[in-house]
């Protein structure tokens, strides 16, 4: 099938080979005619010449003319004209020559003849045999030229005004086909309304959009108003009022109301066209479904949302990290100078024991400061494989004495368990908070708390309600840890901020729980799930990675008898807080040390030199301006490579000696 654009092509390829044919034909065609018209005309005005002076001859000898060669060759020879070659001849009225010229008969020639008459009676004719080969040969040759132009002609025509053509023919023709497409692969449904009328047409697209079948629709219009979603429905019945009247493009976007109770979202566009008075006639459209293309730009509202609290969450965190551990450096002032306060005084003195209760609530402080550290992910503790199942086993005697009476503990243990690699106490602490979750949910009324164990894939873990946010899973298998109870569950609008510090439903919650498991699961790769309905329970599933290593079998501690320690001698001790470094500072003395103080790592570098010999070992603070804790010890190492040095942090151990450092101190206290 020949597409629009090739009709196109070929006619007017038919059309530019016809004016050049034209062009080829009728210049060598005028020249031939104009020129063999000369030539006929010049020759007739010979023949009459020559036709009047032999009639002068017949009349003065009427009956002896005709035998007077030598007169009439004369007269035939008498010529105005003598570029073409031509033969005259004298014939009487029997076709017999009288006389005629000497040149030979040429080829190609025309024949041109004129009667002699005598007292009005026909005598003889004469003839003009003129040849026309040169005529011919000129003609043949403008023909050559003239075809020449005539191919020029269709080629120029045929290739520049042409190919623009057909690129608009082309561009138009795509249009045309996208257009079709569209309308054929169902994206656009068609109305058009008859405004004078009021009536509309759809095509079958338009009730697939508005989810109605062709039968149960009366009135198309009263259909179209009737589903546009209420909120949405006086908007746009403005917008398609001013289209009507032509007073602005109709445009605009609105929701649909589906008989079966969905939602979806469509674009409507309307072109106006006029009578010719100018006054409205019709209205033709097309709606387009975007209901897609509507959830793909709330589902990219809602990632820049997670985004953005991603980021603050991640500022906080830093800032709450920095307080937190600046909170414990005062703190560890607090209770080093009341556990020296407390030594000087008499045992059971009443100033002693208001100091030991100021000192236990320092240490609860303290806890808290740990208890936010471990949420913001910087306290994780040593891993090691550990078999969950056997963690869990640990944890049941602690578990069931502070859970109520009321409340019962159902386990599903597999032994032996899958392995983790995590701090058994960190995920002891994980199964603690859950489970006090849990039975805090339960309340003061009879309930069961079941905690089990299994292995999954990474398909097998919940999408809904998962923490932390964007967590995708990367490893092939998970270790599932999951705490169901019997609780009054959970409100939906809690959900969100379930794992925020110090949010709690309870009265009797520190709110730290769930955000000390979320931070916990967070540093060994993992997730949180949540799952629950308001009076019908909860379930809390953590999902950690399943390590290929085996766990080690847990020998039961034995006593040990800490090796005699001689006490004395001069410490250098580095930290950039005063108070606190007051505070170890008196301590130190107290046990029987030198002390020689040190604000920042470049100072202690410079008394080491000095006083090398009489330093016993030095106790470095890790976060200091200038040279922090770790270029402190790389320094020392320097100068003297075996050196004795106590590297000290408010930071876990194990967030502190992760990485890899040219040197490594003797001991870590944190």
């Amino acid at each position: 099938m020949i597409s629009s654009s090739d009709s196109i092509t070929r006619t007017s390829s038919v059309l530019t080979a016809i004016i050049s044919l034209i062009v080829a034909i009728s210049i060598p065609a005028g020249y031939f005619v104009i020129n063999y018209q000369h030539i006929g005309g010049s020759a007739k005005a010979e023949i009459a010449l020559s036709a009047r002076t032999i009639e002068g001859l017949v009349n003065n000898n009427p009956l002896s003319w005709q035998f007077e060669e030598i007169r009439l060759q004369e007269i035939l020879e008498r010529r105005l004209d003598l570029d073409n070659r031509e033969k005259r001849i004298i014939r009487d009225m029997q076709g017999q020559i009288i006389a005629q010229t000497s040149e030979p008969l040429p080829n190609y020639a025309v024949t041109f003849s004129q009667l002699i008459y005598d007292s009005g009676t026909q005598v003889a004719r004469v003839e003009v045999k003129r040849s026309i080969s040169p005529l011919i040969a000129r003609t043949a040759l403008i023909s050559v030229f003239s075809v020449l132009s005539g191919i020029i002609i269709f080629l120029l025509f045929r290739t520049f005004p042409l190919r623009a053509v057909r690129r608009a023919y082309h561009d138009l023709e795509e249009n045309e086909q996208r257009l079709t497409l569209a309308l054929k692969s169902g994206i656009f449904g068609v109305w058009d309304l008859d405004i004078k009328k009021n009536v509309m047409v759809w095509d079958d697209r338009m009730y697939e959009i508005y989810g109605v079948s062709r039968d149960s629709v009366k009135v198309v219009i009263d259909a179209w108003q009737n589903g546009i979603h209420l909120e949405d429905r006086d908007l746009a019945l403005e917008d398609f009022r001013n289209g009507v009247l032509g007073e602005k493009v109709y445009n605009t976007e609105f929701r649909i109301d589906h008989p079966d109770g969905k939602v979806r979202y469509t674009k409507a566009d309307g072109i106006l066209i006029r009578d010719t008075e100018g006054k409205p006639l019709r209205m033709i459209g097309l709606n387009c479904d975007i209901t897609e293309r509507k959830q793909m730009e709330a589902d990219k509202e809602k990632l820049e949302a997670q985004n953005l609290q991603l980021q603050k969450t991640e500022s906080l965190g830093r800032m709450a990290g920095a307080i937190a551990h600046h909170f414990n450096n005062q703190l560890g002032v607090v209770i080093g100078n009341l556990e020296m306060a407390i030594d000087v005084l008499p045992q059971g003195a009443e100033p002693a024991d208001i100091l030991t209760a100021s000192m236990q609530a320092a240490w609860k402080a303290a806890e808290m400061s740990g208890l936010m550290l471990t949420y913001l992910g910087q306290s994780s503790g040593e891993r090691e494989p550990l078999d969950i199942s056997e963690t869990c086993l640990r944890s049941l005697p602690v578990l069931q004495a502070v859970i109520p009476g009321k409340v019962a503990l159902e386990t599903a243990l597999p032994s032996p368990g899958p392995i983790i690699m995590a701090n058994a106490n960190r995920i002891q602490q994980v199964i603690s908070n859950l489970a006090t979750n849990a039975w805090e949910a339960i309340d003061k009324s009879q309930g069961v708390i079941h905690l089990n164990v299994k292995t999954v894939s990474p398909e097998e873990i919940p999408t809904a309600h998962r923490l932390p946010i964007g967590w995708q899973p990367q490893d092939s298998a998970y270790v599932c840890l999951e705490v169901t109870d019997t609780g009054s569950g959970i409100a939906a609008n809690d959900f969100d901020k379930l794992f925020d510090p110090f949010f709690s439903s309870k009265f009797i919650g520190r709110g730290l729980g769930l955000p000390v498991v979320l931070g916990i699961v967070k540093v060994y790769g993992g997730a949180v799930t949540v799952e629950s309905e308001p009076g019908r329970g909860s379930t809390f599933r953590v999902f950690l990675p399943l390590s290929a290593e085996e766990a080690a079998p847990r020998q039961p501690n034995e006593a040990s008898q800490a090796p005699e320690m001689e006490w004395g001698g001069t410490v250098l001790l580095v930290d950039d807080e005063e108070m606190l470094r007051a505070t170890a500072a008196a301590m130190l003395k107290s046990l029987g040390f030198l002390v020689l103080e040190a604000k920042d790592g470049v100072e202690a570098i410079e008394m080491f030199r000095e006083r090398r010999d009489e330093i016993r070992f030095a106790l470095c603070d890790l976060t200091m301006p200038r040279m922090n804790g770790w270029e402190t010890l790389t320094a020392l190492r320097k100068l003297a490579p075996d050196f004795p040095v106590i590297l000290a942090s408010g930071y876990d151990k194990a967030h502190v000696m992760s990485g890899d450092h040219p040197e490594w101190p003797q001991v870590f206290l944190g």
